[in-house]
Parts: structure tokens; sequence; C-alpha cells
């Protein structure tokens, strides 16, 4: 058997498992590699799926395709309305949720999932505005999501960071107290 080539496992990942073989800095990678790459590939991506209720066309857009660039499975809505169904309906590991949002407010949806019982419990949810509030209602809001953005300051670069960090606390032990 030849040893193996050191390279990095980013660069590894970049090939799915399906190829039955790749070749990394001039070195041969057989089907072998590519499947360890998927199964290490899971691991690294604790967070894999991604709903974004999201109204703005160009905004959605942009995180729909830097989300799917980035390995991430991701389902788009427009409205409030689908999108608590949406979110009620499949399981996703973060909810990325505007607050203005025509039919029902990003606000309500979350008194749906987050109220009296928790209807969405191993989910992130970001809320992402650009809507202006007192500090009182962000804070009333930011006691129940995981991240607050403001959409005029994230980059698709800084969302994927905030994910991956939100998935990197899902997969480390708990601390002892």
């Amino acid at each position: 058997m030849a040893p193996i080539v050191s390279a990095s496992l980013a660069t590894i990942l970049r090939y799915p498992a399906s190829h039955q073989s790749v070749r990394v800095h001039g070195a041969r990678y057989t089907k072998i590699y590519d499947d360890l790459a998927a199964r290490c590939y899971t691991i690294l991506m604790a967070i894999q799926s991604v709903l974004i209720i999201e109204d703005d066309r160009f905004i959605g857009e942009m995180y729909v395709r830097s989300l799917k660039k980035a390995g991430y499975k991701v389902d788009w809505v427009v409205d409030g309305s689908d999108g608590l169904v949406a979110a009620k309906n499949k399981a996703y590991d973060v909810i990325l949720l505007d607050i203005m949002l025509p039919e029902m407010r990003g606000n309500e949806i979350l008194d749906h999932l987050r109220g009296e019982q928790d209807l969405v419990p191993n989910t992130h949810i970001i809320v992402m505005t650009n809507f202006d509030q007192d500090e009182e209602a962000r804070q009333s809001i930011a006691k129940r999501v995981d991240a607050y953005l403001v959409k005029a300051e994230i980059t698709p670069r800084r969302l994927i960071q905030t994910l991956e960090q939100l998935g990197n606390t899902n997969s480390q032990p708990a601390q002892p107290a």
C-alpha cells in the first residue's frame, strides 16, 4: 500500500465521496480516502440544514447561493406563514428568521416556535433584521434565539462563520460547572 501523502483535510473535502479517485498535490487518492473525507466532513459540519425565512429576494438568493456553496442543505420561503409551516413540518439545524415579513411577522413565528412550549428544541434560531427596534424589544427577542444579527452588518462569510460557531458549540462536550 502506498504511503498516505499529507494534504489538508479542507483540500480533500472539496471532492465529493462519489469520485473514485482524485489528485491532490500530485498524489492520487482512491475512493477510501474520499469516504473518509465524507465522514470527516459530516462530523465537522454539525449544522447541515438551514431554513431561510426572508422576503427580500436579493438577500434571500445571496444567502441561499452562499450557504449551498459552503455545503449546507437550504430551504427558502418568502413569507411568515409558509416559514412557520416549514419550521413545524421539517427538522432543521438552523432557522434564519427575518422580523419584517408578509403574512406573519418574525416575532409571531418566534412566539409559535419558542412560546410556552419549544416546538424546535434542537434547532438554532438566528434573527437577521434591518428593522430598528427599541432595546427592550430587541432583548425580548434575543432571549429566545441563538443569535441576533443586523443584515446591514452581515456578509455571507460572516454568516457562515456564525453557523460554524453554533455547530461547534453543539459538538463540544459540556463543561463541568
